[in-house]
């Protein structure tokens, strides 16, 4: 798939429908870390106690997991569809390829920002971001 680069004006259109994602998003990577804990505590109690682990709910809690993370990864497929690229989940911190000056770069935006105000060359990342005006 060929990269789409982004003007400043197409980034800040898609800002509504990113943070539907993110927030969907985030919310399902909470539903999974507590769901890997409460996994992780019942192999524990099998493992050290030999109970059986569809007693104690291990199985489903699995299945429940597994099928948590695949919904997690298709709201991330749905931000690099757009074309954008999730840099951080904890952050919501997306790029958006774009040109300035001839060169390629990313127009950087988090989820708490009202609007794309920044940049950041490839190599640089979020600790390179640059005010755009």
């Amino acid at each position: 798939m060929p990269i789409k680069f982004f003007t400043l004006e197409e980034a800040n259109q898609l800002i509504p429908e990113l943070r539907v994602i993110l927030t969907r998003i985030m919310e399902k990577r909470d539903k999974v870390a507590s769901l890997q804990k409460e996994v992780h505590d019942i192999r524990k109690i099998v493992d050290n106690n030999g109970h059986n682990p569809a007693a104690l709910g291990l199985v489903e809690k699995e299945r429940e997991l597994k099928e948590l993370m695949n919904a997690l990864n298709e709201e991330v497929q749905k931000i690099h569809d757009l074309g954008c690229e999730l840099k951080d989940i904890n952050m919501g911190l997306v790029d958006f390829p774009s040109l300035r000056e001839g060169r390629r770069i990313y127009l950087c935006w988090k989820l708490d920002e009202d609007e794309i105000s920044y940049w950041h060359e490839l190599n640089t990342g979020f600790a390179g971001r640059q005010p755009l005006f």
